[in-house]
């Protein structure tokens, strides 16, 4: 959790589950400034969505606007803060990425100044407007504009598991995404194994979903695929894997991959290597590995969906073929 501001005439705004922060989302009652941080990265990438929700769906392309804190200045923010909504009582925009903003990586007075008009901003935040700043794990605690922001903004943690309802929420929204089932054996294992951890939680469903594909999901299923906390230090594990056709390796060691930081766009470039080498995948496999190929790249680059389940379905696709 960051750090509070030193200023105690200000209160503390209250901090709100992910679940909290959907109920206001829906009845509407959203206040000015909200600050969404923690591990798991698609959590906040929905709850930022979600505060679309509080404009007409014909007016959003008017009053919702979506910055990223490497592209945007401060005086940028603010300004499509202050922005007037059009026909509408709320205007929202959410700075993705915002820790980029909030600490430049050279710290000047340059830098400082441009940074000043974000704070002023938080201190006295438009009322028709919602600014919602996402950020990573990263941010600074110690910096004095993430501790006004701690102590103005609403803030949510993400990636922080609050119950056993909302992590038996969580897999079975999943699943109901994809028009299966997991039953309650199989919930309660993926939990166990998630020992607390929201990011890893989702992250284990939905390599099970991909593995088993369609239909209901076992604790067998489960155990197959996710497991207790692991390392690797074989580099090129995925591609063995899926040369054997072992999806259940393949998606183990995939894991291990991004868990031990390997990009998305590396491990894809190291199954195309594999993929067009002779003698690794037979002429009647070939055509149809390189189609998958072809739609997880263009899947990437067009943020077609999250890149560490695109990257389980083409292994579980191509160790299929």
């Amino acid at each position: 959790m960051l750090g509070g501001f030193g200023e105690a005439a200000l209160p503390y705004m209250p901090s709100l589950t992910p679940p909290a922060l959907r109920r206001q989302i829906a009845s509407r009652s959203v206040g000015p400034l909200y600050l969404i941080h923690g591990s798991d990265e698609v959590e906040k990438s929905a709850l930022a969505m979600a505060f679309s929700d509080i404009v007409e769906p014909e007016l959003r392309a008017f009053n919702v606007e979506r910055l990223y804190g490497g592209e945007a200045t401060p005086a940028e923010i603010v300004d499509a803060a202050r922005t007037l909504p059009m026909m509408a009582e709320r205007r929202v925009v959410v700075v993705l990425q915002a820790e980029k903003v909030l600490q430049p990586k050279r710290e000047s007075e340059t830098a400082a100044e441009a940074l000043a008009v974000l704070a002023e901003y938080i201190q006295k935040p438009a009322s028709s407007t919602v600014l919602v700043l996402v950020t990573g794990e990263d941010l600074d605690g110690r910096r004095r504009i993430a501790q006004q922001l701690t102590k103005l903004a609403v803030t949510v943690e993400t990636g922080v598991i609050a119950s056993a309802s909302e992590a038996n929420r969580i897999v079975n929204e999943l699943a109901a995404a994809r028009g299966m089932t997991i039953d309650r054996g199989a919930a309660a294992r993926l939990i166990e194994l998630a020992g607390g951890s929201g990011a890893k939680l989702r992250a284990d469903a939905e390599r099970v979903l991909t593995y088993v594909g369609a239909g209901a999901v076992t604790v067998d299923d489960v155990d197959a695929v996710a497991t207790e906390e692991e390392s690797s230090d074989d580099v090129w594990a995925v591609v063995r894997a899926v040369e054997r056709g072992d999806a259940r390796s393949a998606l183990r060691e995939l894991r291990l991959r991004f868990e031990s930081g390997d990009t998305p766009y590396g491990l894809l470039g190291q199954i195309a290597w594999a993929v067009r080498q002779p003698r690794r995948f037979t002429p009647a496999r070939l055509p149809g590995a390189i189609d998958a190929l072809f739609r997880t790249d263009v899947a990437l680059k067009s943020s077609g969906g999250d890149a560490r389940v695109l990257l389980e379905r083409l292994v579980v696709e191509l160790c299929g073929r």
